[in-house]
């Protein structure tokens, strides 16, 4: 088992001084094949994760009574893992970022091989960095998910009370231009008179 750990080493080690060897741009074409199977299994991990928290879910809203006490708990449970396992690892925006990052560094390299070529190496180079920073690393964060609902949630209420201020500032005008309908100045409400 030594002899295969110590086999792998090796051609691990000879193939990075051999990639060393090579020009950036070849280098960087190697990992644009990387950062695409890394893509790939982000979506499908996602879609796969997806699929079954909402066939799971829809099996025990519909099926309750059919599936029985011991299948439903199993149905509900993989429904609930697999709703927060794609919220806890953010696999959405991590799939987004990959494919993000595969296509920068395809422009960059497409760039490259124009001719005559657009981007030097050492522009090559800090596209292929930019990738990297936006493929990033997984994070694993269960109370960012009900965070980032919150705050949703926050922005609509804020968005509603913008809609229903313009509404109440509209109405205001719209009695007080309202020459068949007189309304004392009084009886319109104003900002500091409104209900909190």
């Amino acid at each position: 088992m030594s002899k295969f750990f110590a086999f792998t080493t090796k051609q691990t080690v000879h193939k990075q001084i051999e990639t060393k060897k090579q020009p950036v741009h070849k280098q960087i074409e190697g990992k644009l094949e990387t950062f695409n199977i890394i893509s790939l299994a982000l979506q499908y991990f996602f879609l796969i994760l997806g699929t079954a928290s909402v066939t799971c879910s829809l099996a025990v809203a519909t099926y309750s009574e059919e599936l029985g006490k011991d299948k439903l708990k199993h149905f509900a449970y993989a429904a609930a893992l697999s709703s927060a396992l794609i919220g806890a690892f953010s696999l959405e925006r991590k799939a987004s970022d990959s494919r993000t990052a595969w296509r920068l560094l395809k422009v960059a390299l497409l760039r490259r091989d124009l001719d005559p070529p657009t981007l030097s190496e050492e522009e090559l180079i800090k596209f292929y960095a930019e990738a990297e920073n936006t493929l990033g690393h997984i994070t694993f964060d269960p109370a960012q998910q009900e965070s980032n609902i919150l705050k949703d949630e926050n922005e609509q209420l804020k968005q509603k009370i913008q809609d229903l201020d313009k509404q109440l500032t509209e109405l205001k005008d719209r009695l007080k231009n309202n020459p068949a309908n007189p309304v004392p100045e009084e009886n319109v409400a104003t900002d500091e008179n409104a209900a909190p």
